[in-house]
Parts: structure tokens; sequence; C-alpha cells
């Protein structure tokens, strides 16, 4: 599909939509809602809605149907719950019904439906997103862990290296007090950059720790 090219509401991957006639059979239905049942377009089709819900949702549906027509509604609202494709599974769904009197189509009733996030989901939505997150400065650590083992420790611990190299008491004595403090000096920056590691890889566990209670 070209990006100008708009998708019909009826194949969102956002709304079921469904086409119901006579005694409950399902004429059509949208992408969404056979997925979600888990049934082929051969098998979907002159199946009753009754086998797509709840069996306590199936009766209530029955009943707000029952009192629509009597009432001459054009339309109603429910939540109902749908199979899902495991087995006793169901989905948390709220629908919007469209009557049909006429007896010139064999459509008594469309419906447009989309799924209710429960408390539940939310939060674990809201969990993944914070895990999300961990794993990022996770990854930002590393590198910058790997980038100070790398580049700036073996800088200081080369320096550290050829200081020691040079040192040689017995051809320049005089030079050997400015070149310990140089190497102090050297080995304290060395020492700082390990320490910052260790303490922003305790701060980052921490903040792990607290993220998940």
């Amino acid at each position: 599909m070209k990006a100008t090219e708009k998708r019909p509401i009826i194949e969102s991957n956002y709304f079921y939509h469904l086409k119901i006639g006579e005694r409950g059979v399902i004429i059509d239905a949208n992408k969404k809602f056979k997925r979600q049942i888990s049934l082929d377009q051969n098998t979907l089709f002159q199946e009753s809605i009754q086998n797509m819900l709840h069996a306590n949702d199936y009766i209530l549906f029955q009943k707000r149907t029952e009192i629509a027509l009597v009432e001459n509604e054009e339309s109603f609202t429910m939540e109902l719950r749908i199979k899902g494709i495991a087995e006793g599974e169901f989905k948390r769904t709220r629908w919007e019904f469209q009557l049909f009197n006429s007896p010139n189509t064999q459509i008594k009733m469309i419906g447009f439906g989309h799924d209710i996030i429960s408390n539940k989901d939310k939060k674990k939505a809201i969990k993944k997103k914070k895990s999300n997150s961990i794993l990022e400065q996770q990854s930002e650590f590393l590198k910058k862990l790997t980038f100070n083992q790398s580049h700036l420790m073996r800088a200081k611990l080369a320096n550290i290296i050829g200081i020691l190299e040079v040192i040689q008491p017995q051809n320049n004595p005089e030079e050997i007090p400015e070149l310990i403090s140089i190497l102090k000096e050297e080995a304290q920056k060395l020492d700082n950059a390990l320490q910052e590691s260790i303490h922003s890889s305790s701060s980052l566990n921490q903040q792990n720790l607290e993220n998940v209670d």
C-alpha cells in the first residue's frame, strides 16, 4: 500500500468489524476479528456470534439486542469478551452495534469494536517501558566503560609503564624524584578513572533495583 493511500477503517488494525445476519449468523468480518478468534474465512462465515463470545456475555448481548429492537433504537454500545487464540482465553472489548430492520438486506446488525486495555495490561506496558529504559542505560554505560578501558585507562597505564622504563637511577639520579612525582600523578589519574567506573556501575545497579521494586 502506498503512503498516500488510506486504509479503510474496516481493515484497521485497531478496530473489529462485524456484519451479522438473522439469528446472529456472521456474514462478514475484518482481518483483525479473524485473527483474534483464529478462524479462516471459510470457517468463520455462517458461524453464530454465540460461538465467538463468552457465554455470559452472549446472554447479555441477546437481551440488549431485544431491548434495542423493542424500543426501536438505531444503535447501542456494550462491553463483550470475545474468544482468543488460546483455548479458554477471552479478550475484553467495547462495541457499538447499528441495527437494520429493513427486509431488503441480509445484514441485521453491523458492529465496530476495539480492545479494552485493563489496568493489569497498563502496568505491564509501563513495566516493559521501564525495562527498555534500563537496557538503554546499561547499553550506554557499557559503551562508556569500554571506551574508558580501551582508551583512557590504557593511555594512563601506558604513561606509567613509560615512566618506569625511563627511570634509571645509575644514569640520571637527579631526575628520579621528578619522575616518581609524575608516576604518582599518573597512578592517581588511573585510580580516579577506575573509581568513576565502579561508582557508575554501582549507581546503575542501585537504580535498576529501585525500578524493579
